[in-house]
């Protein structure tokens, strides 16, 4: 069931706890040509996170930001030439220090981290989720 965002934000107020979780993109770090709209839009919703988590953290509410690059996917980062290719995976090793792509359920473990409680101090923070990428 989808929530409107207005009770979305009355449940969190009443229960005075919450977890937000944006995942955006760290592609601002390092802009390309050809991508200015899809970067600002990825960017913008980064910032207002941050904005948001300073509202939402006297009432309790975490907000965070995951912003991945080269993480594995087959639209972007096909297997046959990223994975199973010896020169595509020299392409991403000379790019990302850790030397390979991230993987979907590392990015899951950290998210899973974040909005479980288990991390109730923490807001307001941008993670990138890189490999050490720039």
């Amino acid at each position: 069931m989808l929530l409107r965002s207005k009770t979305l934000s009355l449940m969190l107020r009443q229960q005075k706890r919450g977890h937000l979780l944006f995942i955006t993109s760290a592609r601002q770090l390092q802009p390309e040509p050809g991508f200015a709209v899809a970067t600002t839009v990825r960017a913008a919703a980064t910032a207002m996170a941050i904005s948001l988590s300073r509202e939402a953290a006297p009432l309790g509410i975490q907000v965070n930001v995951l912003q991945p690059n080269y993480l594995y996917s087959e639209m972007y980062y096909p297997k046959s030439h990223f994975i199973e290719s010896e020169e595509g995976r020299s392409e991403i090793a000379a790019k990302v220090p850790m030397g390979r792509l991230g993987k979907p359920e590392e990015l899951g473990e950290l998210a899973e981290l974040l909005t479980s409680g288990r991390s109730s101090f923490t807001t307001g923070q941008v993670i990138n989720f890189t490999g050490g990428w720039p």
